[in-house]
This record gives C-alpha cells, sequence and structure tokens, in this order.
C-alpha cells in the first residue's frame, strides 16, 4: 500500500493551493472545470460562515414519518467481529495489471469519505474498505480544522491490499457535502465510491458486482423503507427529458467521476447560494436525471452522535423536501429552456440502460455473496406519472400521485421487501404482490459461479414444475433453458451443463392466480 499525505491545502485562506493542484491532475480540457472548483472554494471561504436555512420550507414535511421503521426489516445488527470478518471475494491480484489473474474487466475505483466529528468511525470505515481490492485509491477529506487526521491514524495493514493509496486532505474550512464532490474531481480514477462515516456496507461486493453491469449509472443502497420513499421521489416528462430520481449517497454509492464533473459545471452554471451548497448530495442524484439503480436492505450504522439530522432545531425531512423540489425546479426550468441536446449540456437529456422496467437486481444476499434478482416490482414505474410543473409544485404533491395508484404499504413493504427472500432466514419472506405473469421471473446471481447442479427454493404458493422454466446463464445476458428434475416440489436437480454459470433464474411460463412468497434459496453450497 502507497501511503500520500496532502497536509493543509488552505493556507492564507486562500484556495489556492488547490486549484493549482487540480490544474495539474486534469487535461487541459478540464481546466475550466478546475476553474469552476476553485471559484467554488473561493466563494466559499469569502461567504459568510453564519449562513442560515431558508425559512421558505413546507411545515409539514416531517408528517407520517413513523418511529417504527426502525425495526428489523431496517436495520443489521452486525457485531464488530462480524464486521472484522466481513472481507472481499475479489482478490487483489484481478486489479493488478501484468499478474496472471488480472481481470480488466473489473473497475478500480476511488472511495472518497468525509469526516466531521466522527474520526473513530472513519477510522473504520477506512480500514474495512481497505479489505476490498477494487477500491485502489481511498481520499479522506477532513473538515474538521480542530482535529488533524493523517494516512497512519487508519492503522492499515500494508499487507492486505498493495495496490491501495491512501490520501488525506486537511480543510480550514467545513465544505461540508461540496467536499465530496470536489474529492471526487481529484480521483485517478473514473469512477468514485461514496461513503459516509456513520454506516458500514456490509453489501460492498454484491453493490459493486451490479455496478459492473451498468457502470453508467449511479448504484446505491438504502433500507427498505427509505427504498420505498424514493420510488416517489421520481419525476418523469418526456417532452423536456425529464427522466430522474432521488437516492442517498451516503450509505454506500458507485458513480461516475465524470458525472461528477459535470455537477460541478451545472452548480457553476445554476449558482446556487452557499446554503444549498453544503447539501450538494441533495441536488446531485436529481440533476444526474437518470433513474439512479438502488438497492434495498438493512443498514449497519456506527457511531450516529453529532449526525446532521440529530442538530438541534434541525427538521431534516423538511430540509430534504424544500431541497428536492428546488433541485427539481432547477432541473426542468434548465431542459425546458432549451430542447437542443448539445455535446457539452450542461444537464444531460438521455436515459440510460437499463432503464427502471428492464432492471432486474433488487437486493443483496444477507452474506454478500450474490443478489437477489426478478423482474417483479410492487412499484409502479416512473413513467405513470407524468410530472407537470404547474399542478405539481411540492414534493408532497408528487408523492400523493403515486399514492393514487396501486402503491404498496408501508405494513406490506416492511414484512415482504426483497432482502427477505435472501436474508438466510426461513421466517422471512418476499411476497410478489401481484401474482406472476408469464415471462416473469426471480432468482440469483451467484458472484462466484456454484458449479452445482441443484437449486432449493422454499417458500409459499409457488407453482408445480408445469408452470415454470429453469434458466442458467454466464454473462446475464444470454440465458439458456435448463432441463431438470424434481423429486421433491422446488428441490431442483439441473440436468444441463451448470459451469461457469452465474445466474439461475425460475422463469413462469404461464400466468400465475395468486402472488408467491420466497423465503430463501440454495444453489449447491450457496445458501440464502
Amino acid at each position: 500500500m502507497r501511503e500520500k499525505e496532502f497536509l493543509p491545502l488552505y493556507k492564507g485562506n486562500t484556495p489556492i493551493d488547490y486549484s493549482k493542484y487540480l490544474l495539474r491532475r486534469v487535461s487541459s480540457s478540464s481546466r475550466l472545470l478546475a476553474c469552476i472548483v476553485g471559484l467554488f472554494i473561493l466563494f466559499w471561504l469569502i461567504s459568510s460562515r453564519s449562513s442560515h436555512q431558508t425559512n421558505h420550507r413546507p411545515t409539514d414535511a416531517s408528517e407520517g414519518f413513523d418511529s417504527s421503521w426502525i425495526d428489523r426489516a431496517n436495520w443489521r445488527r452486525d457485531s464488530d467481529v462480524a464486521i472484522a470478518e466481513r472481507r472481499s471475494i475479489y482478490q487483489p491480484t484481478q486489479f493488478a495489471a501484468g499478474h496472471a489473474d488480472y481481470n480488466p474487466a473489473y473497475i478500480p475505483v476511488t472511495a472518497v469519505i468525509l469526516n466531521w466529528k466522527r474520526p473513530e468511525g472513519v477510522k473504520r470505515i477506512v480500514q474495512y474498505l481497505s479489505k476490498y481490492p477494487f477500491i485502489t485509491e481511498i481520499l479522506v477529506w477532513n473538515n474538521n480544522k480542530e482535529m488533524r487526521l493523517s494516512v497512519k491514524d487508519f492503522g492499515l495493514d500494508p499487507t492486505v491490499n498493495p495496490i491501495l493509496e491512501v490520501r488525506v486532505w486537511n480543510s480550514d474550512e467545513n465544505l461540508h457535502d461540496l467536499s465530496k464532490y470536489t474529492t471526487c474531481s481529484l480521483a485517478t480514477n473514473d469512477y468514485c465510491y461514496f461513503q459516509d462515516d456513520d454506516w458500514m456496507n456490509m453489501h460492498l461486493d454484491a453493490l459493486y458486482t451490479n455496478f459492473l453491469r451498468a457502470p453508467q449509472l449511479i448504484h446505491s443502497n438504502t433500507m427498505p423503507v427509505i427504498h420505498l420513499e424514493h420510488q416517489r421521489w421520481q419525476f418523469w416528462d418526456p417532452e423536456v427529458h425529464l427522466h430522474t430520481g432521488f437516492t442517498w449517497l451516503g450509505c454506500g454509492s458507485f458513480v461516475p467521476r465524470e458525472n461528477v464533473q459535470r455537477f460541478m459545471a451545472q452548480l457553476g452554471a445554476v449558482g446556487l447560494g452557499k446554503d444549498r451548497l453544503r447539501l450538494a448530495d441533495m441536488y446531485f442524484s436529481i440533476w444526474n436525471n437518470d433513474f439512479p439503480w438502488q438497492f434495498s436492505n438493512p443498514l449497519t450504522p456506527l457511531e450516529q452522535k453529532g449526525a446532521w439530522s440529530e442538530s438541534e432545531g434541525v427538521d431534516q425531512w423538511a430540509i430534504v423536501y424544500y431541497n428536492i423540489n428546488d433541485a427539481v425546479s432547477k432541473l426542468l426550468r434548465s431542459l425546458a429552456a432549451t430542447t437542443l441536446i448539445t455535446k457539452n449540456d450542461y444537464f444531460t437529456r438521455h436515459l440510460s440502460e437499463p432503464i427502471p422496467e428492464k432492471r432486474d437486481a433488487r437486493a443483496p444476499c444477507s452474506n454478500d455473496l450474490c443478489l437477489f434478482h426478478t423482474s417483479q416490482s410492487p412499484f409502479p414505474l416512473p413513467s405513470t406519472v407524468v410530472f407537470n410543473r404547474t399542478l405539481t409544485t411540492t414534493v408532497k404533491e408528487q408523492e400523493a400521485h403515486f399514492n393514487a395508484l396501486d402503491f404498496p404499504s408501508n405494513e406490506f413493504w416492511q414484512q415482504h421487501h426483497y432482502f427477505y427472500a435472501v436474508d438466510g432466514d426461513d421466517s422471512t419472506c418476499w411476497n410478489s404482490r401481484r401474482p406472476p405473469q408469464m415471462d416473469d421471473f426471480f432468482g440469483l446471481h451467484a458472484i462466484v459461479a456454484p458449479n452445482a447442479p441443484t437449486f432449493i427454493i422454499r417458500g409459499h404458493n409457488l407453482p408445480p414444475s408445469t408452470h415454470y422454466l429453469v434458466t442458467i446463464s454466464k454473462d446475464g445476458q444470454t440465458f439458456d433453458n435448463c432441463p431438470f428434475t424434481d423429486t421433491e416440489p422446488f428441490h431442483l436437480t439441473l440436468k444441463c451443463n451448470v459451469s461457469g454459470a452465474h445466474f439461475i433464474r425460475i422463469v413462469f411460463s404461464q400466468d400465475l392466480q395468486e402472488p408467491i412468497e420466497v423465503c430463501s434459496l440454495r444453489w449447491g453450497d450457496l445458501s440464502v
């Protein structure tokens, strides 16, 4: 592991050192971006340090907040031992160019970590991420001028990830969320991984594996009840190429650095005030103008003391609602200003594949060795609600449009969300909510091919074998039928060559009359 430290970049209350460093790191075609970044830092430093939140917020934004969300549906209670023992299935040699195991299809990623008042949390996260070889660079931005951090503070073992490079920036100003994006813009890799210091991502391999399938998208994960909320925080208007959604980034998210650089240009073009810049997270995914791919799974919290959401007098939901609404308004205004798509358009109009109705990966397996796939979603597609800015002026009103459709209740979702199919507990089950139709499917994406001819499913309302097919695939693109026998219901013996297969699906060959429940899956030794 190579260690580099860049100690205080801000000297004499000027951002010149930062700007010069950025200019050295980017090509000439990107120097405009560097200037924009430098101007942002300069603006921040000379702005009033007593900025406050806007008063124009909805007064009822926190209505519906249910404390019962904090239950086993949404939280993992991993012990320190479990966290310490969790490590990547990927190997460092697969990311080392020139090594026999090197795989060019595996994408190296830069992790961006922010510190404010929880250095122990940052230390745990850096140590944890060092066990994942696709993280080849970790950039730590310290927003707290009252403490100085050093690479030595993290106590890293250089033999764990010999290709890892760690850098630390100690800032003399708290740049809040904005520092996440300025730091990513300095990454040597083309993709960044964002992680806040109060969460531990216990499903990092699964999230990375799905990211490899569509790296042009934002890939994130959040607790099931927040995933449900985000299905209503989506905005669609094909006339102006509006197709976007919100996602929290701090629980673990992969993003293209190119999108981050474009976001910096967007900030310069729109001209957000300082109080908005500190909340840049609430604008990034919306201004990406693409639907993020979000996993639904319980989260593992670390030390939450000092979190923004716990700040005295902070109505977090009012702030979230206000800023999402502001982000959508500004995006829509920019899109509507011209329908021409230009190469240098700050706000893109391209909708990336796979579009929401074609996405299949829904949740990571509890052991982080696989992903649960299904074609069935209980949520209305974002395209079913056309966003009308004249008739819809708040996020609450947008939620109401989705609620008027066949939208699942909080109670249903907490009892039957995707993760329950692969949480290693037979007493919890994913419920399809609607009867599967012909060509609907569910199954597994195994990170390491099981090379096993047995597939066992436990659940309820599962149909007889005459109602479905089994298909397998090595790459998730081309699926082949796999004959099977079932001496016991849904205890399948596969009669095809499964060597190298990473994907297995149960594909329904006719419409069913009732929803199904899947409680556990086992493919050879892979049991969840």
